[in-house]
């Protein structure tokens, strides 16, 4: 069998593989070996102890196989030592140096589905090792969940040799902004048991010179300083500093004929609540880029976008392909539904989205049609916004927000925009979604008001778009009498809804995923676990309060409440019926009729399919959680069975303060109980079509 072998080229590789913290990151810029260093490591762990079983893991797994993976089994581990390679399990068993005990390395990626708050793919399974390959794309939920992960005991050896085993959990990762956890955990907050190791590419001697150059040549501005030099630095001032009107911007005339490009591409955002904005490019000999038209529309459905592509499409009579708003699929689809469009999720990625734009523009790679006047005006006005919470790009006039006081529903209750942070969770038409980030966006905005039939008042800027039944988005100036708008109790006494926010709850609370929510035995019989019920009431209890506040606003209402409590109290058999008229979307079909056939019914099969467990008896624990909800049930069916419409809107004197949010893969959210929504074509684009092989643009290959 092979030697395995292994010898550090510099002093920093080799305090990475010697250092036995508990917590470990290797940070540094592109070209520095840091995958590999941590590969090597966690083959290090397991053939010094026999029988170790370790965990390589990434923010997504489809991001494993061809980078982290490929690294492991083509330059670190021999193939000869590899026993067994199981890649749908994701496991990959080999030799150690006691030829009779085999060790384990797992891996997968941290993927969630979108009903979730943390991946459940680990489940329970314990480690004696972790690494973490780019931390930087980790959620500090993630990171913790990982360090609970962190316990294995090798079975062929005593609690005291097991005492003495190292167990570590370490990254290997780009730098990021000095606002990130990853940051604060290690340079903010040291401890005995934590350790940062920093490193760059020209400390790597295997690096080609030839490599080095391009690196220098290719990145700029905020990139340069953290993927070349590997510094942990926040970005700051105008985004695109190199960006000239003489020099990029130009007249229709010099374009080629849309036939005569070498290759065409499109990139599209969803935009809410700004107009729906979209780009189409040809691609020149050489790689550079002509943006040939700007598409930007108030109020566009995606069917307006795609009467615009389409007209591209018969002029090239080709296939014309593109990039969209990863966070609208829906739109997606409807756009490879017609005919010559093909289109795919958009790479998001916001920094290196920008360099990618920054880098063209520093070297003369893009040209942009003079007519393009709203993509000239957003590329002057971006601007980095310093923020806790890390980096985030901002237009000047981006400004769609709420006063302070504005209630936004969360899992917590309804909490002021101005106390939002971004481990809180709100209520989406797609469920309770991450906050990704709260803003202060002006302190001296004109404001409005916006006066509801039930009473409520919602104090906003004037372009703020509001749901308006029938119609879309709209902003809130342009609201008129007798609107109707969409209430948060519609969505939040729908069961998924309730179920799903006491599970997450749960994770919050403990860190762990779904799958790690055991199932007790109690009074009668399999019943959900302890902390599930608590969390599920909780959320219950925080939605009958949020109910019953807007209830009282309105005396209409109010006046039939008591009456239709005392008519539906302690009839379990009435639920369903109310459920149905809360949730629309079970009125029609078999959905409907299942609902008509019991909440237990739905209550076993959300469950089981949550809790993957077919012989759960939770009858008694759906019927004890729901027994006591009538009066918010009723309460709840009232008012969406009158739904809340605009009365008016008046102007106020002066000037306010006004926050925004900005939610994960979502662009809404319920301020004072009322749906409201919270432009990045060109980003979309040019970070997209990089990873497209075969043609070059500049000195990076992108195009197919």
């Amino acid at each position: 069998m092979k030697q395995i072998k292994f010898a550090p080229c510099n002093d920093k590789q080799k305090r990475f593989l010697e250092s036995t913290k508990r917590y470990l990151m290797y940070s540094g810029a592109v070209g520095a070996g840091k995958s590999f260093m941590g590969c090597w490591k966690g083959l290090m762990l397991n053939l010094m102890y026999p029988g170790n079983k370790g965990l390589i893991c990434r923010k997504e797994a489809r991001s494993l196989q061809g980078s982290t993976i490929k690294t492991l089994l083509e330059k670190v581990l021999p193939e000869e030592w590899v026993i067994n390679y199981n890649v749908q399990k994701g496991e990959i068993t080999h030799h150690s140096t006691n030829q009779e005990i085999p060790s384990t390395i797992t891996f997968c990626g941290l993927d969630k589905r979108a009903d979730q708050t943390y991946p459940t793919k680990i489940g329970s399974t314990e480690y004696g090792w972790i690494f973490i390959d780019e931390g930087t794309e980790l959620e500090e939920g993630d990171w913790h969940m990982l360090s609970t992960r962190l316990r294995y005991l090798i079975p062929n050896l005593t609690d005291k040799e097991n005492a003495v085993v190292p167990r570590q959990m370490f990254t290997a990762t780009n730098p990021d902004a000095p606002t990130h956890f990853l940051y604060k955990f290690f340079f903010q907050s040291p401890s005995q048991d934590r350790e940062v190791i920093l490193t760059n590419p020209y400390e790597n001697p295997y690096l080609p010179t030839e490599y080095i150059r391009s690196l220098e040549e290719s990145l700029t501005g905020i990139a340069r300083e953290r993927l070349l030099f590997g510094k942990w630095v926040q970005a700051e001032g105008v985004i695109y500093k190199t960006f000239s009107m003489e020099k990029h911007i130009v007249k229709d005339n010099v374009f080629l004929p849309i036939k005569d490009y070498q290759a065409v591409y499109f990139g599209a955002d969803s935009n809410f609540p700004l107009p729906r904005a979209a780009v189409i490019a040809g691609i020149r000999e050489g790689g550079k880029i002509d943006i040939l038209e700007e598409f930007y529309q108030p109020n566009a459905h995606v069917e307006d976008l795609i009467v615009w592509l389409t007209s591209w499409q018969k002029k090239r009579e080709w296939t014309i392909y593109g990039y969209h708003d990863p966070s609208d699929p829906t739109a997606i689809d409807k756009i490879n539904n017609a005919y010559g469009l093909s289109c795919e999720k958009a790479d998001n990625s916001v920094i290196p989205g920008i360099s990618e734009v920054s880098r063209l523009f520093d070297q003369g790679l893009i040209r942009i049609n003079e007519t393009c006047l709203n993509l000239t005006r957003e590329l002057q006005s971006y601007r980095w916004k310093i923020k806790k919470e890390g980096d985030s790009p901002r237009k000047l006039n981006d400004h769609l927000c709420f006063v302070g006081d504005t209630l936004i529903l969360t899992l917590d209750g309804e909490k002021k925009i101005k106390d939002i942070t971004p481990r809180d969770y709100v209520l989406t038409r797609k469920g309770w979604k991450k906050v990704d980030l709260q803003e202060k966006t002006n302190q001296e905005a004109e404001i409005i008001c916006l006066m509801l039939s039930d009473g409520r008042e919602i104090f906003c800027t004037p372009n703020h778009p509001f749901w308006v039944e029938g119609k879309g988005w709209i902003p809130c100036n342009s609201l008129r009498y007798l609107y109707i708008l969409v209430d948060s109790l519609r969505y939040l006494w729908q069961t998924k809804t309730l179920m799903e926010g006491a599970i997450i709850k749960a994770q919050m609370d403990t860190g762990e995923g779904v799958e790690d929510l055991d199932i007790s035995i109690g009074t009668y019989g399999n019943l959900l676990t302890e902390r599930f019920q608590k969390n599920i009431t909780s959320i219950i209890s925080m939605a009958t309060k949020t109910t019953m506040r807007l209830q009282i606003l309105n005396a209409s209402h109010l006046k039939n409440t008591k009456q239709n409590t005392l008519k539906h109290k302690n009839k379990l058999k009435r639920i369903p019926n109310i459920l149905i008229e809360l949730d629309h979307s079970l009125k029609n079909g078999t959905q409907a009729k299942k609902e008509m056939n019991g909440i237990l019914n739905i209550g076993k099969e959300a469950l089981r399919k949550r809790f993957k467990k077919e012989n759960m008896n939770v009858n008694n624990a759906v019927k004890s959680l729901f027994r006591g909800l009538l009066k918010g049930l009723n309460s709840a069916m009232l008012t969406a069975n009158n739904p809340p419409y605009v009365l008016g809107v008046r102007k106020l004197k002066n000037k306010e303060t006004v926050y925004n949010l900005y939610i994960e893969d979502c662009h809404e959210y319920f301020a004072n109980g009322i749906l409201v929504s919270n432009c990045d074509a060109l980003r979309y684009l040019c970070n997209s079509i990089k990873n497209v092989p075969s043609v070059q643009v500049g000195s990076a290959r992108i195009f197919n």
